[in-house]
């Protein structure tokens, strides 16, 4: 797993050194996470494209992968150029877009709400931004109530009184789990961006402990060495 850390890292990011602090430290593990998450979501969204269509006869699901693919493409460049939190944006985006096509074009609503519960942990892996997590947050409310409509729209000729509130209840669960999960996700997020501080300020006083140190031993050999010239005199 080094060795393939090593690899994706000279691939995508080869004049990107690790230095030795935190902030360096941070930066490639973004950049390896939005990396295997792009790879992710291509191996996701492939295969399904190509099950829906062959297995389900659903021929519109090419377009899933049409639509999604250059954006995940996009993806490696801004990855390349050291954009990661665009980088973030855009594959928040491509999530949401191919959900939305599963929802309008397949007509498979209740798929989309299940999608929307992995989200907000998607954000948790390639993100350091708040902004960008309660973006998706945002756009997860928007994808649930949008599916909402379109499931009641699917089953309102024959939906009975009780499976509409099965329905509902279903929906409303998976509601609240969504709301549950990004703002687990995000409090998560927060008390790791505050262990990385801890640990930056950790290393920086580190370093200024070691240059007194080294400063010390300095002005004692001098001491040392002007003692013994002394006394040779």
């Amino acid at each position: 797993m080094k060795a393939l850390n090593t690899f994706l890292l000279d691939k995508f990011a080869p004049n990107d050194r690790f230095n030795g602090t935190i902030e360096s430290l941070r930066r490639r593990s973004q950049t390896l996470s939005l990396i295997y998450m792009t790879w992710g979501a291509i191996f996701l969204i492939g295969p399904y494209s190509m099950i829906m269509e062959f297995i389900f006869d659903q021929k519109n699901s090419r377009v899933v992968a049409a639509l999604t693919f250059p954006f995940l493409f996009l993806n490696f460049l801004m990855i390349r150029l050291k954009r990661l939190d665009a980088a973030a944006i855009i594959l928040v985006f491509t999530f949401h877009l191919s959900n939305k096509i599963v929802s309008n074009l397949q007509y498979c609503p209740l798929v989309s709400v299940v999608g929307i519960l992995i989200y907000p942990y998607v954000t948790l892996f390639i993100t350091y931004s708040r902004k960008i997590m309660v973006l998706n947050s945002l756009l997860c409310c928007g994808q649930y109530f949008h599916n909402k409509t379109i499931v009641h729209e699917v089953f309102e000729v024959t939906i009975t009184d009780e499976q509409s509130r099965q329905i509902n209840s279903l929906l409303g669960v998976c509601f609240f789990l969504a709301i549950a999960i990004s703002l687990i996700a995000i409090i998560q997020k927060s008390m790791e961006v505050q262990i990385w501080i801890i640990a930056q300020e950790s290393y920086h006083r580190s370093e200024q402990l070691n240059q007194e140190v080294i400063k010390a031993m300095e002005t004692k050999d001098t001491f040392i060495s002007t003692i013994s010239h002394e006394i040779r005199n």
